[in-house]
């Protein structure tokens, strides 16, 4: 169980530290304090695609008074758009959509293209909490909290204290600091989403962005304070179809070069390629095609090839010959059963044939 300790043996890091509680992140910035790392978590992916009106929403609500205009794919962006200043008090915005959709890879895009638009920074928690989903509401409470410190860099991971004086430490340093961005990832289910709603955000005087993604639907979502989130869907066919085969081969590196090579398939290939983007193949969801790419590029196989391994796995699947599928209740619902196929297609395949095993799928 956390110990409570006194609020002066909570150490601040160098990069974290505020010299007054008058002062802003930015004014630290400026004096010459060193902006917090950008997470790693958020590394964008050079796969992101058929996605630039969601980040021009995402900008608009978190940024109502700047000109509407694309945002670059450059970081540099972040100066572009409006007169400079932060907007006063909380905004939250939260995306919502199935499984693999890509909403994490939206938020992470979003926060590298307006980075500098945050010079307090930027800060990535993870509130799925996995298999302590069982665990009480104070142990998420206290587990949240602890992750957001940590993100916060307010004091040595050694260090433990109570879960009021957690909240009380990273809701003054929210409140201290203008022009935050902190994104909360995985609000998956209804109790996830509530107990990172009381834990990590902080009252709505405090002038930052907090961004959810969540497969929960809207009005679950608007139950938890959070209006109108963006709901992200599956990619149209024209973009689907250049994704995958952009990821498939290692000589297509560009929108270009994929439509060169749609365009020289045949139509076996193509008539495949149709079939797997389709809502009886990865039902168009980037993380299932990018997947699936990359093992066709691995295993040199074509699209028809694929299409007959993916069909395989399926009815193995609904003959109840393939793997044990362990999705949670939630997960059946938001996943779609294709996503799974692909991954167990893929980890089967590869940890077969490589010493690698699960680290041959990271992506």
């Amino acid at each position: 169980m956390a110990h409570a300790v006194p609020m002066a043996e909570l150490r601040p890091s160098s990069a974290a530290a505020s010299s007054s509680s008058s002062h802003s992140r930015a004014a630290s910035v400026a004096a010459g304090e060193l902006a917090p790392p950008f997470p790693a978590a958020l590394r964008p992916s050079a796969c992101f695609t058929g996605q630039e009106g969601n980040l021009a929403a995402l900008a608009a609500g978190f940024f109502p008074k700047a000109a509407t205009q694309s945002i670059s794919s450059s970081p540099n962006h972040g100066d572009a758009g409006g007169d400079g200043d932060f907007p006063e008090g909380l905004i939250t915005q939260a995306i919502s959509g199935l499984g693999g959709a890509g909403k994490t890879q939206l938020a992470a895009q979003y926060a590298h293209r307006l980075r500098r638009r945050y010079p307090a920074g930027i800060f990535f928690v993870s509130v799925d909490m996995g298999s302590a989903s069982a665990a009480t509401g104070s142990d998420w409470r206290h587990e949240l909290l602890r992750r957001l410190a940590r993100a916060l860099q307010l004091f040595d991971a050694e260090v433990e204290a109570g879960s009021d004086q957690l909240q009380a430490v990273t809701h003054a340093w929210l409140a201290r600091h203008v022009g935050w961005l902190l994104i909360l990832d995985n609000a998956d289910d209804a109790d996830a989403l509530h107990h990172a709603a009381m834990a990590c955000v902080p009252p709505v005087t405090a002038s930052g962005h907090v961004l959810f993604t969540s497969r929960l639907g809207s009005l679950a979502i608007e139950s938890a304070g959070v209006s109108s989130p963006l709901q992200i869907s599956i990619l149209p066919l024209r973009e689907a179809q250049l994704l995958l085969v952009r990821e498939s081969s290692a000589a297509v590196s560009t929108v270009e070069d994929a439509t060169a090579r749609l365009a020289d398939l045949s139509d076996l290939e193509l008539a495949a390629l149709i079939w797997l983007v389709g809502p009886s193949g990865l039902g168009g969801l980037p993380l299932a095609l990018v997947q699936a790419g990359r093992y066709m590029r691995y295993k040199c196989k074509g699209f028809a090839s694929y299409k007959r391994e993916f069909e395989h796995r399926l009815l193995r699947q609904l003959m109840g010959r393939a793997p044990v599928d362990h999705r949670s209740e939630h997960e059946s619902q938001s996943t779609p059963r294709g996503v799974f196929s692909t991954w167990d297609l893929n980890f089967e395949q590869l940890a077969s044939e490589t010493q690698a095993g699960p680290a041959a799928m990271e992506v």
